[in-house]
């Protein structure tokens, strides 16, 4: 079988797809009806709670399937973005996202921009969904993938922390110094995950400028701009993290119990505690 070809990309695509559904619908379930805490949850918070820690395990998969692909690449390749040889682990991880994402996106089909605001909209539906998708499939079907695939990837490192918030508070460990701890992760581990992305992607595309001037126009200014709009997005979350858990250690949990009842689609809201 070609391992590059696009029957392949589809057969990996719907596998990652079919192994995320099972685990949603009925693996998740059995596990953690186990648990008094999973009991008590209604459909809504078994949904957000399944939907979390799926996001959470793809992560770590496609993280440990990144890094391995890019350590397969050839030294002297690993800084090119086109015409990348030995490069069938950056297509399986990639078949693999995609199809997770292409999962995930009907939970973000009709976002409700009220209740989450305007930039968790922008940052699930809008990059980690539609751009994400069609940035894979297009990167796939022209043969073009390599170490850009594999650092864009890099960047779900920060997911399983970002995912521990909604944990933490479900468990009521809100105000513990584990959700404090779990939160300067977050801000660290997005720091060294995604802010470095879009300087080394553009330090790549400078360093083989003379491979992308023979590609299409479509694909000059494609993935530049592509690339900008993440480096963009993640400086300006990143600066949100860093005021968040700012506020958090001084004590001031008003902003960030803001953020908390605008969680992803708004499915459950936390309550309001009396003071």
């Amino acid at each position: 079988m070609d391992f590059s070809s696009t029957g392949f990309m589809l057969i990996c695509a719907s596998c990652s797809f079919c192994l995320f559904f099972f685990c949603f619908m009925f693996l998740f379930d059995v596990f953690f009806l186990q648990f008094r805490f999973y009991q008590k949850f209604s459909l809504n918070e078994k949904v957000r709670w399944n939907d979390v820690l799926s996001s959470s395990i793809h992560a770590i998969l496609c993280c440990f399937g990144a890094a391995l692909a890019f350590l397969r690449i050839p030294y002297e390749q690993r800084f090119q973005f086109f015409d990348v040889k030995h490069s069938t682990g950056c297509f399986v991880v990639a078949s693999f996202s995609l199809g997770y994402f292409l999962f995930h996106l009907p939970f973000c089909i009709l976002p409700n921009i009220k209740k989450d605001g305007w930039l968790m909209v922008m940052h699930h539906l809008v990059m980690h969904h539609l751009v994400s998708i069609f940035t894979l499939s297009y990167s796939i079907l022209i043969r073009q993938y390599g170490p850009g695939i594999c650092i864009l990837l890099l960047m779900e490192v920060s997911t399983p922390a970002i995912s521990n918030i909604h944990f933490l508070i479900k468990l009521g460990m809100r105000r513990t110094p584990l959700f404090l701890f779990n939160g300067f992760g977050v801000v660290v581990l997005w720091g060294i995950s995604r802010i470095p992305t879009a300087p080394l992607l553009f330090y790549i595309y400078w360093s083989c400028w003379d491979q992308v001037l023979k590609r299409s126009w479509f694909e000059c200014v494609y993935y530049p701009s592509i690339t900008m709009f993440f480096g963009m997005f993640n400086a300006l979350y990143f600066i949100i993290l860093l005021k968040t858990f700012r506020l958090e250690v001084q004590g001031e949990r008003n902003f960030l119990d803001r953020m908390i009842a605008q969680d992803n689609r708004g499915i459950y809201t936390e309550k309001k505690k009396k003071t």
